[in-house]
């Protein structure tokens, strides 16, 4: 099971391995309130959302410094 965060909210997410993160990040756009421009981690390492992901990943989308929520 893979752990998605974005800011104070989290997801696990079943088997997602062999899935790109760009996929998944579309699927949990709402759920987490992912802004359109994010810096994206997994394992602690920035990657692009072709990034194929694996099981027990952990994968941050870090907003930019400064940005709060949108009205």
């Amino acid at each position: 099971m893979a752990k998605f965060i974005c800011g104070a909210n989290m997801q696990h997410v079943e088997r997602v391995s062999g899935d790109a993160v760009g996929t998944i990040m579309e699927q949990l756009e709402d759920v987490l309130n992912i802004p359109p421009t994010v810096q994206i981690t997994v394992n602690g390492r920035l990657v692009r959302k072709d990034h194929i992901l694996e099981e027990e990943d952990v994968v941050e989308f870090i907003k930019p410094a400064g940005e709060k929520g949108s009205f």
